[in-house]
């Protein structure tokens, strides 16, 4: 089981005075949305996602915890700044775009970046090529309103401006949409998770005869942006299977990271050790 070797702090350290013990503060207890008082109550995503299951085995291991499922990325950030949540499961890239957006939120977060990789992915049409996305015409299905894919979509536009001219369309990402797809209902979908080749929309698309999975290659999309005060990538791209056979088993995709973001304001730190002594335990098998 691999670890997670990569520790990034929002707000200069914020751990730094976050994650030693502290025998005199006072544990923090949360309102919860089913009306219980818990230590941790934690944001994930959808019910059948890697990120509810994370949410579930800390669940199970941390004391007078509570995982919710929700949208996904985006609404994880919002509950998080509105104090509803106190530690959720973000994409990176979704979290580096909200928090440009919410600069004075960094100072009562902190951040564990993993080694959960989360991969972009280009979904359109056999006959249907990248460049299509920015024409003013062009149709993106992006997932659920505040979810990861379309946190991705929002990044995307940004880096490049051009993908701004096309029309975003949100709702469930299931075969409906698939089908929704290959009949020219709209033009592509963006869609953001980590890939496994027993992944169900995955299995769905490499069986579609009308449909798969698009190298993504515009250059803009892994431009050096401000981060943190850092000039780098928001994306990499990377290689990414998606079948066993020999030829065409691999796309280009984009490459974030899952990011484990508490809120300090509401976490002693106590209890900030003990997420993070639970994620260094669980590695990459959390989310499994």
């Amino acid at each position: 089981m691999k670890k997670i070797v990569g520790l990034i702090f929002a707000g200069i350290f914020a751990f730094g005075m976050g994650f030693g013990t502290a025998s005199k503060e006072k544990k923090v207890l949360l309102d919860a949305p089913d009306g219980k008082k818990y230590e941790f109550v934690i944001g994930t995503a959808s019910e059948n996602g890697s990120y509810y299951k994370a949410g579930l085995r800390l669940e199970k291991t941390l004391n007078n915890t509570r995982a919710f499922t929700t949208d996904g990325s985006w609404q994880n950030m919002e509950l998080l700044n509105e104090g509803l949540i106190n530690v959720a499961f973000v994409q990176g890239d979704v979290y580096n775009l909200w928090l440009s957006n919410h600069k004075s939120a960094s100072e009562k977060l902190a951040v564990i970046k993993t080694n959960r990789t989360e991969y972009v992915q280009l979904i359109m049409r056999k006959d249907g090529d990248e460049d299509d996305l920015q024409s003013k015409d062009a149709k993106v299905f992006i997932g659920l309103p505040n979810s990861g894919g379309a946190g991705s979509w929002r990044n995307m536009t940004l880096l490049e401006p051009n993908y701004g001219e096309a029309s975003a369309i949100t709702g469930p990402l299931d075969i409906i949409a698939l089908n929704d797809l290959a009949d020219k209902k709209f033009d592509a979908i963006i869609r953001t998770c980590h890939i496994s080749l027993d992944d169900e929309i995955l299995k769905k698309v490499n069986s579609n005869k009308f449909i798969k999975f698009k190298d993504l290659d515009d250059k803009d999309l892994n431009d050096n942006i401000e981060i943190n005060g850092k000039d780098e990538p928001v994306y990499n791209f990377s290689k990414v299977k998606i079948k066993d056979s020999f030829l065409g088993n691999s796309v280009r995709m984009l490459e974030t990271h899952v990011y484990v973001v508490i809120n300090t304001d509401l976490t002693t730190r106590k209890q900030r050790g003990q997420i993070i002594d639970k994620i260094l335990l669980y590695g990459t098998g959390l989310f499994e």
